[in-house]
């Protein structure tokens, strides 16, 4: 097992330790039941709105949300949201992995967004 396979099998003990349906996939694009395989993660933040996080070699962690969902939440729930990715990016840092948030629903998407959103696997150019 090498280095990289670890830290999409801990990625996904973490998330699976606090939500209980998330669906993964290799790094390919396709659905597997293989944490070692894991490198996009998609789940529900309780209830809120559908969140991906993907991991790569070149880019790290990346995390992919709609901001919108976290926009009439009390400030409890968004201190609670941004104690979470805080803590993603600990777990990035710590693997000495680059991290990334992206809002999905900005409306200027800038070269780098293009450049990403053209390499995920599965997803129509």
């Amino acid at each position: 097992m090498n280095e990289f396979d670890k830290i999409g099998e801990d990625l996904f003990n973490k998330l699976r330790g606090r939500f209980s349906e998330i669906t993964i996939g290799n790094n390919e694009g396709i659905v597997t039941n293989e944490p070692a395989e894991a490198r996009f993660f998609d789940f529900d933040y309780n209830g809120l709105g559908k969140v991906s996080a993907s991991l790569d070699e070149e880019e790290g962690l990346t995390v992919i949300y709609s901001k919108d969902f976290m926009e009439n939440q009390d400030e409890m729930t968004q201190d609670a949201w941004y104690d979470f990715l805080k803590e993603l990016r600990v777990f990035a840092k710590k693997r000495m992995l680059d991290y990334n948030v992206r809002d999905i629903t900005k409306s200027n998407l800038t070269k780098r967004d293009y450049k990403f959103l053209a390499k995920r696997p599965g997803t129509e150019q």
